[in-house]
């Protein structure tokens, strides 16, 4: 009897622990992901695109992978077929689908669910709302001039979108698709995430090399932490799975920042490589995971000793970078 137990156990964990093991890094010059086994640490396959790779996310089951193309060079109002949402199927990595979803789709997000993409459309100013099932749009929402970052609350109520231009957030409700407010943040707001619980939403502001922390409920600001005398130029943000910790990326500085969420301090700087502009966290926080634009690699960082414990070579000017839960 023992002998059986032990066998399913070990195939019910099986998917789970292969599943652990992959990340998928967006290749916005090579127009493709790569597909990277970090048992290995080797790049085990590439997906071509029909455009430049940026926004990277897995649906909530890993079995479905969305990546935002686009142009090289954006034109507004093209219907090219590189502007577009790519459904990738994770099992046979091949392409499964595509969305529309105007002329320069770069960041969006999906819903816990997995039932919504949420988009920014930089050209036309508006967030736009995606059922995967169909591929059909159900909302356009006018937030700030020249939206950028998106992130969904954990509860999946909440759509926050940044707007470079106007440096600004918008709170869009999601069982009204309607925008309940927006907010004004230091200059260049490029990402957006909330913390687990939801309590807490950061965004990295380019320019001013800023993070602003945002209380969810009330949308007041708590903190603003600064990174390298402002001189960082922050984009990607995640935060740790219990909350602990976030971690920011300075394309100036070629620097992972990693702040205590308690105290809103910097309490390790940690050099990765040129230009990381993407950042993800491993499922049980022990590894965290750059993708550097002008090294053309990525970076493994271990949590704890906060330092780089691993390279591994990818595409040309990797842009985003997710981990398989």
């Amino acid at each position: 009897m023992k002998a059986p137990i032990a066998f399913l156990l070990a195939a019910s964990l099986a998917p789970q622990a292969r599943a652990q093991a992959t990340a998928f890094v967006s290749n916005e010059g090579s127009h493709d992901v790569s597909v990277v086994d970090l048992a290995t640490r080797r790049v085990v396959a590439t997906i071509k695109l029909a455009g430049r790779a940026r926004g990277i996310h897995l649906s909530p089951d890993d079995r479905t992978l969305y990546v935002a193309t686009s142009e090289d060079k954006p034109r507004p109002g093209s219907t090219s077929k590189a502007n577009a949402i790519t459904v990738i199927d994770v099992a046979t990595r091949k392409i499964i689908a595509m969305h529309r979803i105007g002329s320069d789709p770069e960041q969006f997000a999906l819903t816990p669910d997995g039932r919504f993409i949420y988009a920014s459309n930089e050209d036309g100013g508006t967030a736009t709302a995606v059922d995967t099932r169909t591929g059909k749009d159900v909302a356009t929402l006018v937030v700030g001039i020249e939206p950028e970052g998106v992130a969904v609350s954990p509860d999946g109520r909440w759509i926050a979108v940044t707007a470079e231009t106007s440096n600004s957030l918008s709170i869009i409700d999601r069982k009204k698709n309607k925008v309940v407010d927006n907010l004004l943040v230091d200059l260049r707001p490029r990402a957006a995430a909330f913390s687990p619980d939801g309590a807490r939403l950061y965004v990295t502001a380019e320019i001013s090399g800023t993070v602003s922390v945002i209380d969810a409920k009330t949308h007041a600001l708590i903190k603003t932490i600064v990174l390298n005398r402002g001189e960082a130029k922050p984009v990607g943000v995640v935060v740790s799975p219990d909350g602990r910790r976030v971690y920011v990326v300075g394309g100036a500085t070629g620097a992972l920042y990693a702040i205590d969420a308690a105290s809103n301090a910097v309490v390790a700087t940690i050099p990765v490589g040129k230009r990381p502009w993407g950042v993800a966290v491993s499922a049980d926080g022990k590894f965290v995971y750059t993708a550097n634009g002008m090294s053309n690699d990525m970076a493994i960082v271990d949590a704890a000793a906060n330092k780089v414990v691993g390279r591994v070579g990818v595409g040309q000017r990797p842009w985003g970078i997710v981990v398989s839960r």
